[in-house]
């Protein structure tokens, strides 16, 4: 599993302590559903298929022979198609994001397997960093400014709904 907590993230917490408290959880909320993001954008965001091979990675193609042989027997049985997109998007949907704190705070995680070898800040493996996939504090880091746009505009919307 791997998760982050929006509260170690310095300006989108200086910018919750600067809207008043009946505000926050829906701050929280909306910021948290931003930064998990959808296709566009956010974590759940796949970055387009690329192929990279093992041996560019790590200098060599399989680390015992025992893997060898796993990986010819499951393209042999037609279950791993070298070089074409295996994905399965259970990363991607993985990702979700729980409120805490009577809902003054939030947990984004990624409880998939393999997660941490995709997104980890210290676990990503060379090979999908090399495909292109950015660690999980750059991701989130990219879209700070719009989760920020959608918490102002959600306290906006609700400012003028209250006023209606």
């Amino acid at each position: 599993m791997i998760s982050v907590s929006v509260r170690g993230i310095e300006k989108l917490q200086a910018f919750f302590k600067s809207i008043p408290v009946e505000l926050r959880k829906l701050a929280v909320k909306t910021g948290s559903e931003y930064l998990v993001g959808d296709d566009t954008h956010g974590l759940k965001h796949m970055v387009p298929y690329k192929y990279v091979s093992r041996a560019s990675a790590y200098g060599e193609t399989f680390k015992s022979d025992k893997q060898r042989r796993y990986v010819m027997a499951k393209i042999k049985s037609g279950e791993i198609t070298p070089g074409v997109e295996n994905r399965t998007g259970s990363v991607s949907a993985g990702w979700g994001y729980k409120l805490q704190g009577a809902g003054y705070g939030s947990t984004i995680s990624n409880s998939a397997p393999g997660a941490q070898w995709v997104y980890g800040d210290d676990s990503q493996a060379k090979q999908l960093g090399m495909v292109g996939h950015r660690k999980m504090s750059e991701v989130i880091k990219t879209n700070i400014d719009g989760a920020m746009l959608a918490v102002r505009k959600a306290i906006s919307d609700w400012i003028n709904v209250k006023n209606k």
